[in-house]
C-alpha cells in the first residue's frame, strides 16, 4: 500500500502552484506565512510570560489557519482581506507598543505585501496608517534618533514602491496595447476583435439591442502600391483609421481585418442607421487624396447587422457578401 502524502503538504503545494504571479497567489502566501510564523510566537509570548500577546496571537493563529483552508478550497474568505490586512497592520502596532523598536523590522515586508495585494492609494493609506502611529510609539521611548531613522527609511521605502509599482503599471499597459493593436494603423487587431465579438453578442443575447459591423476595404489597393510604393501605401491605410476614429462614436471599435480590410463594430445600431454611418464614412475616406495628384482612394462597404441565429462567422459572411455586392456592382458604395 503506497504512503499517502499529509493533507497539510498538500495545502502548501496548493499555494505554491499559481499559474501567475498575481494578488490571489500574494494573499495565498501572505495567509501561509501568517500561519507559519505565529505558531512559534505565540508558544514565545506565552513562554516570556506575555499572555495578552499570546492571547492575541494565538487568536489571530486560529483565524488565518481557518481562512488559509477556505481559500485553498476556494470557498468565501472569512473576512474582506482590506480586514485582514488591517488587522495585521493593528497586530504591528501592538507589538511595537509592548516589545519597542525590535519589533519595527516587521514593517518593511508588510509595506510591500501592502503593494502586492491592495491597489496604489489603499496601499499607500494603509502604509501610512501604520507608520505614523509607529513613529508616535517610538517617539515615547526617547530614542530621537533611532524614530528619525524609522521614519525616514520607511519614507524612502514608499516613494520607491510607488515608483516601481507605477512603472509597472505602464510596462503592463503597454505590453497590452502592443498585443491588441495593430503596429502599423494602431487601431484594434484581429484577436482583441475575437474576444469583443464575443462579448458583444453575449451582451446582445441578454439585452437583445441591435449591433452591427462595417467591412470596409480600398479600392484596387494593389494599385496604389503599384504606382506609389508600400510607403504610400502604408500612409494611406493611417490615413484611413484616422479619419474614421476621428468621426466614429465613442462606443464604437476599429478593428485591422486583413491586409486593406478594416471592420467596425457598430453596437446598439440597426442595419438601416448602419448603412447611413457607413455612407458617411464613405464620403469622409473619399476626401484622402492620394499624393501629387488631385484624385482621392475610394471604399466599399459591406454591411450586416447581427441577427441571433449568426455565430461570428455568420455574422462576418453577411458583411463580406454586402462587401462583394458593392464591388461588383462598381466599388465605391455600401451594401448590406
Amino acid at each position: 500500500m503506497l504512503n499517502k502524502r499529509p493533507k497539510s503538504a498538500d495545502l502548501i503545494v496548493k499555494v505554491l502552484k499559481s499559474s501567475h504571479l498575481d494578488e490571489d497567489f500574494f494573499y495565498k502566501t501572505l495567509t501561509f506565512t501568517c500561519c507559519f510564523f505565529l505558531t512559534p510566537f505565540s508558544f514565545f509570548w506565552l513562554l516570556k510570560g506575555k499572555f495578552m500577546l499570546a492571547f492575541i496571537q494565538g487568536l489571530a493563529l486560529i483565524f488565518f489557519c481557518c481562512n488559509f483552508r477556505q481559500i485553498i478550497n476556494n470557498q468565501p474568505e472569512l473576512l474582506p482581506r482590506s480586514i485582514v490586512l488591517a488587522f495585521i497592520g493593528s497586530q504591528l502596532i501592538a507589538l511595537t507598543f509592548y516589545e519597542g523598536s525590535s519589533a519595527t523590522l516587521w514593517t518593511y515586508p508588510l509595506l510591500s505585501i501592502y503593494f502586492f495585494i491592495l491597489p496604489i492609494k489603499q496601499a499607500n493609506f494603509a502604509a501610512i496608517s501604520i507608520a505614523i502611529p509607529i513613529s508616535y510609539l517610538l517617539s515615547l521611548s526617547g530614542d530621537v534618533i533611532f524614530t528619525i531613522r524609522y521614519m525616514s527609511s520607511i519614507t524612502a521605502i514608499l516613494l520607491t514602491t510607488n515608483l516601481i509599482v507605477i512603472i509597472n503599471s505602464n510596462l503592463q499597459q503597454e505590453l497590452v496595447n502592443q498585443s491588441i493593436r495593430d503596429p502599423l494603423t494602431h487601431c484594434y487587431n484581429r484577436r482583441h476583435m475575437d474576444a469583443i465579438f464575443e462579448h458583444s453578442i453575449r451582451l446582445f443575447k441578454r439585452t437583445a439591442a441591435p449591433l452591427s459591423l462595417l467591412l470596409i476595404d480600398i479600392d484596387h489597393f494593389k494599385k496604389v502600391n503599384d504606382q506609389f510604393g508600400h510607403i504610400v501605401g502604408d500612409d494611406i491605410l493611417r490615413q484611413l483609421v484616422a479619419t474614421i476614429l476621428g468621426h466614429k462614436r465613442a462606443s464604437d471599435m476599429l478593428f485591422r481585418y486583413g491586409g486593406e480590410e478594416f471592420i467596425l463594430l457598430l453596437p446598439e445600431v440597426n442595419s438601416a442607421d448602419a448603412l447611413l454611418i457607413a455612407d458617411k464614412h464613405r464620403l469622409l475616406l473619399s476626401k484622402i487624396l492620394l499624393p501629387d495628384t488631385n484624385k482621392a482612394f475610394t471604399v466599399s462597404i459591406g454591411v450586416c447587422e447581427f441577427k441571433p441565429a449568426m455565430s461570428v462567422d455568420d455574422w462576418i459572411k453577411g458583411a463580406d457578401d454586402g462587401l462583394y455586392r458593392a464591388k461588383r456592382g462598381g466599388r465605391n458604395k455600401v451594401c448590406a
